[in-house]
This record gives C-alpha cells, sequence and structure tokens, in this order.
C-alpha cells in the first residue's frame, strides 16, 4: 500500500489572516467616522463611530447609495 502526504505552507495564509484581524479591529474602534461601499456604492458596512454621528442604523444604511445618504441628511451638529 502506498501512502501520499502533502504539505502545504500556509505561512501566507496565516499572515493575510492575521492582517486582515487587525484591520477589521482598527476599522471597528476608529474614532473617525468610516463607510465601506462595493464597486457600485452600495454600502455595506459602516463603523461604530459613523453610526453615532449619523444616528443610522447599519440596517437603514446596508445597500443604499453613497451619493442618495447625502442627500437624506440634513444637518449633523459636529462639535
Amino acid at each position: 500500500m502506498q501512502k501520499i502526504l502533502t504539505i502545504n505552507d500556509i505561512t501566507d495564509l496565516k499572515t493575510a489572516q492575521e492582517n486582515a484581524r487587525l484591520l477589521a479591529r482598527g476599522v471597528e474602534s476608529a474614532l473617525e467616522a468610516i463607510i465601506l461601499t462595493d464597486q457600485n456604492g452600495a454600502i455595506n458596512y459602516a463603523n461604530p463611530a459613523y453610526l453615532n454621528l449619523t444616528k443610522f442604523t447599519l440596517d437603514e444604511l446596508k445597500g443604499k447609495k453613497l451619493h442618495t445618504l447625502i442627500n437624506d441628511l440634513t444637518e449633523i451638529d459636529f462639535i
């Protein structure tokens, strides 16, 4: 009986995953308002700072186009 052993170096994959986790934590904890959109301009993420600033929920924002959202905003007080 012949056995085959395959070994794959996943160092690059693990490094990329850790970098993605660090980036996600940074965006999540940033004091600056951050919105992420898809290639069509539809919002798919807003960090807590943005939600706190605008009083929108993520469910209210998801799928909206950024340009229409700007038209919907009235006045935001900046301190």
